[in-house]
């Protein structure tokens, strides 16, 4: 096997065989080839495929693992690779032993409708279903933090918290009846694999006799359940490798311990730490701000990151009017380098931190027809909590709207219900009319019971009433606000989805599609029609369903969180919204989750390999009230030799002279 393209530490780790070793793999490092190099040379040393299990977080992650490795061994040594995630372990392993735990062999996952279902009839049983604040998918939620920290119902029902309590109690049902009808849940895979190493000592001998080496990937993520479940498979003489990056920990919100890998060599005895550092990706100034930021957390191993990658392009900070402003400077730029055919579409992202912000991006951009693509998530117009506002504007707009109607007639939940719903359907079917006029029928729904008549009159003679009021003079804006106040959409928000952080990331998305009518009402000075916003509405949704049948789109500008960047590069990047309260999002101050939020910021700004724009506005608009922003702390922290501030005509022309340059260079290094 040829080492020749490996660094010397890069070298070292392929190398290291025997004993427990923690791989700190900084951004760009070249961590996947140093794995596969290592799991080849695993089984060149003479140590049988069979007995290698490398664990990943994602199916895609393993199946291109396993690809790679395969390449660098022969064909019957890959096949008897264990490539998987920690889930399909599980799975794996509760599908030969699970009887031992009294499942049969059959058992079945449980979706996430049915586990709706089985929470809600355990809280009926113990009369919490009129509880406020406490609705089935918040318990869930707290179920499955729960089974990720091993816990078991007793231990909540012993907590000094009502609340915990109450959990433990929702717990315990919950888990009897998955038992009894040989079900098991996501987090089972996790938790009941541990109970079943923990307490079948023969099993957990045979695991260990089978996987005498074990190599666990992005170990910054782990959770505390995955640890228990490393920590027992290691054995007294563990030959393990941890590979991970603790400035790149960004997922304490799904669970993940930052202390698994910062604790990593005090829990193996022996433990070898190797670091990579030398960076094949981003220019040196890049990685000198991103060093310099990093380095203020101080729960981290101390780590370097360099590169050969010297430019004499610094790290540019540019300060923009407001959000709109910022969107056009993005797509004037990127259309001023296509024009002067210096680079391609895809080689631009833009990154933001919070989900709701791609809304005036996407706009700008389709407007300067830069096509774009969004990773990791829907493009803002095609989210489900935006659906669902469009459809509420629909049915004032359109009485024979019957599809937006039996969209939200349970959105939120009033007591109406999915039968009840299925049923209004068929009787429109059947008597050839829309369903509001099957609802405003007393006859049609007399069979329905009381409670869900009421809903339906209620919801019916609201939409009615804003009917009348949208074909009154004055700002749409606020009669947009007033409906969705008085159909209890806006609140329903923080019922309808869990946890907290997922409902605020929707009602903000809300907000911003307010923020948009309310841009175009002032365009329109007043005069905007309801029917003009949908309109513009459907040419957006048009021009999405045209974009993805276009193959020449996979050209595009990529839009994506920071979170979904994680992975990814780009050459070149801008980074939006870089404000107080914002980036950092003002939930980390709160939550004294700063470090975090920094570890972000550090992943935000190493995706870029060539040029690194970071962007920020003077005045943001948040429910309707114009605010004044302040940089974020974190372009403070930024080294001042390594950063400049700049401006959209300077950003342009300086961009421009430093591709320039480079085609000089180019251009004489190959006379």
């Amino acid at each position: 096997m040829d080492f020749s393209s490996l660094n010397p530490e890069q070298r070292e780790a392929v190398e290291t065989i025997e004993g427990p070793l923690l791989l700190l793999a900084g951004a760009g490092t070249g961590k996947t080839m140093v794995i596969t190099y290592r799991i080849a040379n695993l089984v060149r040393a003479g140590i049988p495929a069979s007995s290698i299990l490398a664990v990943t977080f994602t199916n895609k992650a393993a199946n291109e693992m396993k690809e790679r490795v395969s390449q660098l061994v022969n064909k019957r040594q890959a096949k008897e690779l264990t490539v998987s995630t920690f889930h399909s372990f599980g799975l794996r392993v509760l599908a030969k032993y699970g009887s031992l735990l009294g499942y049969t062999s059959g058992f079945t996952l449980i979706d996430y409708g049915d586990q709706i279902g089985v929470v809600k009839e355990a809280m009926s049983r113990l009369s919490y279903l009129d509880e406020t604040g406490f609705d089935a998918p918040s318990c869930l939620a707290a179920l499955s933090r729960a089974k990720n920290k091993n816990l078991r119902p007793e231990d909540l029902k012993k907590s000094d918290y009502a609340n915990d309590q109450k959990i433990g109690h929702i717990y315990e049902i919950y888990q009897d009846y998955l038992h009894a009808i040989n079900v098991m849940d996501f987090d089972d895979l996790l938790m009941q694999t541990v109970r079943l190493l923990e307490g079948f000592p023969n099993v957990l001998e045979t695991m260990r006799e089978r996987y005498k080496f074990l190599l666990i990937d992005e170990f910054q993520d782990t959770n505390h359940i995955q640890m228990m479940m490393v920590k027992l498979l290691c054995g007294e003489k563990p030959n393990i490798c941890a590979v991970g990056d603790d400035d790149q920990s960004i997922y304490s919100w799904r669970g993940a311990e930052i202390s698994n890998i910062l604790n990593f060599d005090k829990e193996f005895d022996g433990c070898k730490v190797i670091k990579l550092e030398q960076n094949y990706r981003c220019t040196t100034n890049i990685l000198n701000c991103s060093n310099k930021v990093i380095s203020i957390n101080s729960a981290r191993h101390d780590k370097k990151l360099w590169s050969d990658n010297d430019s004499d392009s610094k790290v540019k900070i540019l300060a923009n009017e407001t959000p709109d402003k910022e969107a056009y400077t993005i797509a004037e730029v990127i259309n001023d380098r296509i024009n002067n055919q210096q680079n391609g579409y895809g080689d631009f992202a833009v990154l933001y931190r919070s989900n709701h912000q791609s809304r005036v991006i996407e706009d700008k951009l389709r407007a300067q027809g830069v096509p774009y693509q969004i990773i990791g998530d829907e493009s803002f117009y095609e989210k489900r909590e935006i659906r669902d506002a469009i459809a509420f504007l629909n049915v004032v707009h359109n009485r024979n709207q019957s599809l937006s109607l039996l969209r939200i007639l349970d959105v939120p939940p009033r007591g109406i219900g999915p039968v009840t719903i299925k049923t209004l359907r068929e009787i429109a079917d059947h008597e050839n009319i829309p369903v509001i006029d099957v609802i405003e029928d007393d006859d049609l729904i007399a069979g329905f019971g009381k409670v869900q008549q009421l809903a339906l009159r209620k919801f019916v003679n609201i939409i009615n009433k804003y009917r009348v009021e949208f074909e009154q003079p004055g700002r749409i804006y606020e009669k947009v606000k007033n409906y969705f106040n008085e159909i209890d959409y806006l609140e329903g928000l923080g019922r309808m989805y869990k946890p907290r952080s997922d409902a605020e990331a929707r009602y903000e998305n809300v907000l911003e599609l307010m923020n948009s009518i309310n841009d175009m009402d002032q365009n329109h000075e007043g005069r905007l029609l309801l029917s003009e916003f949908i309109k513009r509405v459907a040419i957006r949704e048009e021009f999405n369903r045209k974009k993805e049948k276009n193959a020449e789109e996979r050209d595009s500008v990529t839009l994506l969180t920071v979170h979904s960047a994680k992975g990814l590069e780009f050459p070149f990047v801008f980074l939006v919204g870089v404000e107080k309260n914002l980036f950092p999002h003002e939930r980390s101050v709160k939550e004294k989750s700063l470090p975090e939020e920094r570890r972000l910021f550090y992943v935000a700004m190493t995706r870029a390999k060539k040029e690194l724009i970071i962007s920020w506005c003077h005045q943001r608009k948040v429910r309707q009230k114009v605010y004044k922003c302040k940089r974020s702390q974190f372009l403070t922290e930024l080294p001042e030799e390594y950063i400049e501030e700049i401006t959209k005509a300077d950003l342009i022309k300086k961009i421009s002279r430093a591709d320039m340059s480079s085609l000089l260079r180019s251009f004489r290094d190959n006379l």
